[in-house]
């Protein structure tokens, strides 16, 4: 048998999910982490003009920092962002000027982390003396308190950096730029965990 144009059916795409619909509107009403403006506008700006033959992008506002993690407006705040990871902990820290209050997980810092854990989240501000300088606010997810309070104080690092470059040659030696590679290995097959092997018994 042979198939023509006739025999095949012209088939109508599909209709997305709602789900799928849901975040697409969201991606779209996003901003665009180096143009500023929402995605919508983007795509649409972006589009070839055939007469000029040029693209057309928005020029981005003076005051704005062409960062990979953005500086953004909440309300009259403005603040600046790090994320930080450890083992399979995430924590993405937030700086705002204030008094040095600190929230974590919508908790206060204090009630989150052991006194221990959260000297280890503050050091980058206690190294600066700027603790006093800044409210935080985190959320931090995955992993355990001793991984998250590393995750926290490598977010704040990359933040306090962001906000002023002069802080690298204090930060940097202290090792709270550096992203701990460390993590649990896999449970290899014959052994009981990753290298451990079962005992041998000779008779």
């Amino acid at each position: 048998m042979v198939i023509t144009k006739d025999i095949v059916k012209e088939k109508k795409p599909k209709t997305p999910a709602k789900k799928v619909q849901k975040k697409l509107a969201e991606a779209l009403s996003s901003h665009h982490p180096v143009l500023a403006v929402p995605y919508s506008e983007a795509i649409a700006s972006t589009t070839r003009d055939t007469e000029s033959s040029k693209i057309k992008i928005p020029t981005p506002p003076e005051n704005f920092v062409p960062t990979i993690l953005s500086l953004a407006d909440i309300g009259k705040k403005r603040y600046i962002e790090g994320i930080g990871r450890r083992k399979t902990a995430t924590a993405r820290v937030r700086l705002y000027p204030g008094k040095g209050q600190w929230v974590v997980n919508a908790k206060a810092g204090t009630v989150y982390f052991s006194k221990q854990q959260l000297q280890t989240a503050v050091s980058p501000l206690v190294q600066l003396r700027r603790e006093k300088e800044f409210d935080v606010s985190i959320k931090v997810s995955g992993g355990g308190p001793v991984a998250q309070a590393v995750a926290v104080r490598h977010g704040l690092s990359r933040a306090l950096l962001l906000e002023n470059e002069a802080h690298l040659p204090v930060l940097k030696p202290l090792g709270f730029l550096t992203r701990d590679p460390r993590a649990k290995e896999r449970k290899k097959f014959g052994l009981k965990r990753a290298r451990r092997a079962p005992q041998f018994s000779k008779r």
